[in-house]
């Protein structure tokens, strides 16, 4: 898997909490390629399809184009609810 750089990564969750913060969900980054998601305790979300949809949407709004792999990470509380892998093209497929 590519790693996205630091920058990369700041860029594209600046670009996702724009999008994310009228839901009151928290954006979090990791290395290597995690954006983690602390959502309220009023939404939910019922099976990993779901997660991927929703991240895959977030993405696609904040027209953000992967070249790498990107995990997104769903937490309510201290609870993790689960993790989705957004698969990335290939730089040359993007250009």
């Amino acid at each position: 898997m590519a790693k996205i750089t630091a920058n990369e990564l700041a860029a594209v969750a600046k670009k996702i909490m724009g999008l994310v913060t009228q839901f009151d969900i928290e954006v979090k980054v990791s290395e290597p390629n995690v954006i983690a998601l602390l959502i309220p305790d009023d939404m939910s979300f019922n099976d990993q399809a779901a997660m991927a949809e929703f991240a895959r949407q977030i993405l696609l709004t904040a027209g953000v184009h992967l070249y790498a792999d990107l995990e997104f990470v769903f937490f309510k509380a201290d609870i993790v609810l689960g993790s989705v892998v957004i698969h990335g093209l290939s730089r040359e497929q993007l250009n």
